[in-house]
């Protein structure tokens, strides 16, 4: 019966103990995901919303999109939070042809940084104004 007692309270305190252990946050950078252009050929003078889910653990301090037109020097465009950790920003409209090469940075409280495309601003996403929409409508 002794037996059955002690190992009972060894098995409660290895419980208990067991249950203190602290959960590691993951440290890692952020997640941006889902980007959509809109619209995706804008006309002239038309502004491009950007939007793309971004999320992190630690929480955000600042997320951008910084677009550059003519092979200018990148400017930034500052991303509003919205519901479901979607972010959004605009992008003023450009004359017709011009192409739009732009790309998205987080940054997250601990001051990590991700970036879409991945190895921007080396690489970035583009657009150019005025671009007729192909519709595969008909086969």
């Amino acid at each position: 019966m002794k037996t059955k007692n002690a190992f009972l309270i060894f098995f409660l305190f290895s419980l208990i103990f067991s249950g203190c252990v602290k959960d590691e946050v993951f440290e890692g950078p952020p997640t941006i995901t889902d980007i959509t252009i809109t619209p995706q050929a804008p006309s002239e003078n038309q502004p491009a919303v950007v939007k793309a889910k971004i999320t992190d653990l630690n929480g955000m301090k600042q997320a951008s999109v910084y677009y550059m037109t003519a092979q200018k020097a990148f400017t930034r465009v500052a991303m509003t939070a919205g519901s479901g950790g979607y972010y959004t920003a605009e992008i003023p409209g450009q004359a017709s042809g011009v192409t739009v090469n732009y790309y998205i940075e987080a940054v997250n409280e601990t001051d990590q940084k991700a970036w879409y495309p991945v190895d921007a601003p080396k690489t970035t996403a583009s657009y150019t104004v005025g671009a007729p929409m192909i519709l595969m409508n008909e086969v």
